[in-house]
């Protein structure tokens, strides 16, 4: 089942992680696909040719000279790729990129069976820290630009953020409790509705044996305030930021944040990267997954 039939050069980029540039050297130097041009003279690519190209990429990934692969026809390059997913997983780096182009490749053809068994295999394998860091993140990345450039609908990019939230919920357990547990108020701004992130932080703490009162999304301010004021145990509050957002307006949002509840404020997201808030006593900010972690794991 697709939504869209007709890809362009950026998409395959996207799906692979191959440069449009390198794409066209190899079109042209080996006739790997055949794209067409539709209306207004702009070239396409149909479901087989980023088909094949997810396959060519699949084994480019895996350390394949492109001129070997080259030589490959439909049925020879579909063995291969067969014969990898039966090989042992020695080249972490290598898999996990094969993982996410098949996952991409499962997305976009909305087979949610094969998408939840590629998941599953990969969290059976690798654990669910480095399957969610490694390559659940960055697909979800790639399938944001996916929706802008509208090669995939909305639904597409819910339906993959709504499997990655139940494997969270799912995986999520109560361990022993720390030497020293603390406790943390997770929530969303009202206008922030992207949690999985915050769930992963959720996740995360929990698995260290702190303990967590979670908001959620959407959350008014002044209940963050009054509840952050209301139970004296919480020793952070942890907000995550993933909506585009001008600097100045997030600055102004944290600085109000560490005045009013007057406890320690975590900031995750892709949009804390940017964030220069040095000198302000009790704030972290943590744009790398790993380092957040670190964090937790080290809690006296």
């Amino acid at each position: 089942m697709l939504i869209k039939d007709k890809f362009s050069i950026t998409d395959l980029e996207i799906a692979t992680g191959i440069k449009s540039h390198t794409i066209r050297i190899w079109e042209k130097r080996y006739k790997l696909l055949n794209p067409r041009r539709g209306k207004r003279n702009i070239r396409y690519y149909n479901i087989n040719d980023f088909r094949k190209f997810l396959n060519i990429a699949t084994l480019y990934h895996q350390g394949l000279k492109i001129s070997k692969i080259a030589q490959l026809s439909r049925k020879p390059l579909k063995q291969k790729i067969d014969e990898i997913a039966k090989e042992d997983l020695i080249d972490i780096q290598k898999n996990l990129e094969t993982t996410k182009i098949k996952i991409i490749s499962s997305i976009i053809e909305l087979n949610i069976s094969e998408l939840n068994r590629i998941i599953d295999e990969t969290i059976n394998i690798y654990g669910f820290e480095t399957t969610f860091e490694k390559v659940l993140i960055p697909v979800l990345e790639k399938i944001g630009l996916f929706w802008q450039s509208e090669t995939i609908c909305a639904g597409q990019e819910h339906l993959f953020s709504n499997i990655i939230r139940d494997k969270i919920i799912k995986l999520e357990k109560e361990n022993i409790p720390a030497d020293n547990p603390r406790t943390f108020l997770l929530f969303l701004w009202e206008d922030e509705l992207h949690e999985i992130g915050l769930l992963f932080a959720r996740f995360i703490i929990k698995s260290y044996g702190h303990k967590v009162i979670y908001l959620g999304q959407a959350t008014p301010i002044k209940d963050v305030i009054l509840i952050s004021q209301k139970i004296s145990e919480i020793d952070y509050v942890l907000t995550s930021f993933v909506s585009p957002m001008e600097q100045c307006l997030l600055k102004k949002k944290i600085k109000s944040l560490l005045n009013s509840t007057k406890k320690s404020i975590i900031v995750i997201g892709k949009q804390a990267k940017n964030l220069k808030l040095e000198g302000l006593p009790n704030l972290y900010i943590f744009v790398d997954i790993s380092d957040f972690k670190n964090f937790i794991a080290n809690l006296k």
